[in-house]
C-alpha cells in the first residue's frame, strides 16, 4: 500500500480526496469527473448493517466516492487490474451483476479478504450505496484503497451498464 496518501491521512483531514491517487493514478476527483471533492456520506456501522457482526469495529466517516460513469469494467484497465466487489446477498447477485464482478456478501468480507487483490483498482457496489460504504470505510481501516461506488448497482442498471443474471431470463437489478 502507498504510504503518501493512505486511509487514516484521508480521515484525518491531512489530505483530501483531490490529493488521493487511485492505483491507476487517477484523482478520486477526476474519477467524479469535477474539480471539487467527491460527494460523501456517512452509513451505520457495519455491526448495524451485517447480521452477524463478523465486522464490528469500523467507524465511518468520509469516504472516497465515485459515480457509475468512473468505473472502468472489471478485469484489466490501461492501468492495471480492475476489481469491481459486490458485497450484495446472494438473491441479489443472482437476479442482476455487473460482468466480471468479485461477489462477496457484506457479512463475508473478513473471512474472505484474501480473495480481494490489495493491488488492484477496488470499487465497491451493493444495491443502494449503504453496505458498500461501510465495506469501503473497513477495507480502508484494513490497508486497502477502496472506492465506493454513489448509487450502487441501482445507478448502474439506471446508467445502463452491463448486467448478467445467474439462470435464465434478463438481468435486472430492481
Amino acid at each position: 500500500m502507498s504510504g503518501g496518501t493512505g486511509p487514516a491521512r484521508i480521515a484525518s483531514g491531512e489530505v483530501s480526496d483531490r490529493s488521493v491517487r487511485t492505483r491507476g493514478g487517477r484523482s478520486v476527483s477526476e474519477l467524479a469527473g469535477n474539480s471539487e471533492a467527491a460527494g460523501r456520506r456517512v452509513a451505520p456501522s457495519i455491526s448495524t448493517i451485517a447480521r452477524r457482526g463478523s465486522i464490528d469495529s469500523v467507524t465511518t466517516g468520509d469516504r472516497p466516492t465515485v459515480p457509475v460513469s468512473a468505473v472502468p469494467d472489471a478485469g484489466t484497465s490501461d492501468v492495471g487490474a480492475v476489481v469491481l466487489l459486490d458485497v450484495r446477498e446472494h438473491d441479489e447477485w443472482a437476479l442482476g451483476h455487473a460482468p466480471g464482478a468479485l461477489h462477496i456478501p457484506v457479512t463475508d468480507i473478513p473471512a474472505r479478504l484474501a480473495e480481494i487483490d490489495p493491488d488492484a483498482e477496488l470499487f465497491v457496489v451493493c444495491r443502494q450505496g449503504g453496505r458498500s460504504a461501510v465495506v469501503v470505510d473497513y477495507l480502508n481501516q484494513n490497508g486497502y484503497e477502496a472506492l465506493d461506488i454513489r448509487g450502487g448497482m441501482v445507478a448502474w442498471q439506471q446508467a445502463g451498464r452491463a448486467l448478467v443474471r445467474d439462470g435464465d431470463g434478463p438481468a435486472t437489478v430492481y
